[in-house]
């Protein structure tokens, strides 16, 4: 039922017959029910270009949000509950506006006006007799009162129209922020599983890379071994690198689709479909640089909801002090957790610049690297060890960006008012 405080009649419509008709639109969405299927249309406030990219098979970074407020089930359930008042206003709302057109009261008065347009023409024959302009007078006097009725009626209604619209935003905004916390949380989560794929990913790419320098080592060794330049030592231990790291990746592979089939149940692709994961956006290297750690820190207390559950209280004097003890308590500590945030994006940056710097230095000693043993300059051991330095150093500067980037984001949510006190 929709409550009297959201819609009343009493208030929006000014006239006996407005107030007749809308009861009785109203009163007949409340009987019939609807279900409707989710979605079919775009949902307010989502651009089509936007609405097209969340309909693709792959979760990029920058839709998480999006994903979460319109597939997740944990929020739309949420959404559902707290909507029911929603929906009905929305239903009843659009049959009246129907029903509003339907009338079409703007035909009606030019109709009406074309009336009174003809019989002020007629009224201008000299020959008209007394008894005639008597009645057109009077017919006038009665189209005039309906002219004015109708553009009261229309409007009348337009003005209901709008109001019910208002009404039905400003309820969805109600539902929308007393949610925003259970959305922000699911939000974040998602976040962090898409960077956990990503951590593997970084693993997988080393373990790949390991695997194919040891099958390059082992058809090496055993073609050293056939000319009696090898042991079948040297190629059972090549043998044995690379069975290890087949299986390696093949774990690997395995964790990378359960990530990809649970973020696919948490934004909308059901048990049967495997969602791809897009890819790590560049942290963003100036942000640690211009951010105002105090500025941060006040808007860090007004979004914590935390923070304004710790500021109620009820109660005399002695419950004041005791609230005002707990929030400073927790405000020291969210202070404290800001700077620990601030001074790990700090640090995380720092690693990042020197993870560049190794990285492209490891690139040119792979290059060099390898032509020394394309000529035969370099042994299988020594080929391994540099290959391996190579990895290293790639693989570095892979997890120092995507630290930085987590450490930024983690700084983010915790301005917004989402993070974690120890």
């Amino acid at each position: 039922m929709i409550r009297t405080d959201i819609i009343n009649t009493k208030k929006l419509f000014k006239s006996i017959f407005v107030a007749a008709l809308a009861t009785a639109v109203l009163a007949s969405s409340m009987i019939h029910v609807f279900a409707m299927p989710p979605y079919d249309n775009i949902p307010e406030g989502v651009s089509e270009e936007t609405w097209n990219r969340l309909q693709d098979n792959t979760i990029e970074y920058d839709e998480i949000g999006d994903l979460v407020q319109y597939f997740n089930p944990s929020y739309t359930m949420a959404m559902d509950s707290a909507g029911g008042n929603v929906e009905t206003l929305s239903l009843a709302t659009d049959q009246f506006s129907t029903y509003y057109r339907d009338m079409d009261l703007g035909s009606a008065i030019d109709s009406t006006r074309d009336a009174i347009s003809g019989i002020s023409s007629a009224m201008e024959n000299p020959a008209l007799s007394d008894s005639d302009r008597q009645k057109y007078q009077q017919q006038l006097a009665t189209l005039n009162a309906t002219l004015e009725m109708t553009k009261q009626s229309q409007s009348t209604m337009e003005k209901t129209v709008r109001s019910l619209n208002q009404t039905v935003r400003n309820t969805k905004k109600r539902v929308e922020i007393s949610l925003r916390p259970v959305k922000r949380q699911l939000e974040f989560g998602m976040q962090s599983v898409f960077l956990q794929y990503h951590q593997l990913l970084i693993n997988r790419d080393i373990v790949k890379k390991q695997t194919e320098l040891y099958e390059t080592i082992l058809s090496a060794s055993t073609n050293s071994e056939g000319q009696g330049l090898a042991t079948e030592s040297e190629r059972l231990v090549a043998e044995n690198n690379l069975n290890s790291a087949k299986l390696q990746l093949e774990q690997l592979d395995s964790s990378l689709e359960t990530i990809r089939r649970s973020m696919g149940l948490q934004l909308g692709w059901g048990v049967e479909n495997l969602p791809d994961i897009g890819t790590l956006p560049e942290p963003d290297v100036e942000f640690v640089d211009t951010t105002n750690p105090d500025a941060d820190k006040t808007a860090a207390f007004m979004h914590n909801s935390e923070l304004k559950d710790v500021e109620r209280y009820s109660g005399g004097t002695a419950q004041r002090n005791v609230t005002d003890i707990k929030t400073n308590e927790y405000r020291g500590q969210l202070v404290a957790k800001m700077d620990s945030l601030y001074a790990d994006m700090k640090n995380k940056k720092a690693l990042y610049e020197a993870a560049l710097t190794g990285k492209e230095r490891a690139e040119r000693e792979k290059a060099a690297a390898d032509r020394q043993y394309q000529l035969g300059l370099l042994g299988n051991s020594e080929y391994e060890a540099l290959q391996m330095s190579y990895i290293s150093g790639i693989a570095s500067y892979e997890l120092a960006k995507l630290n930085l980037f987590s450490s930024i984001n983690t700084y983010k949510w915790a301005v917004d008012g989402v993070v974690t006190l120890e």
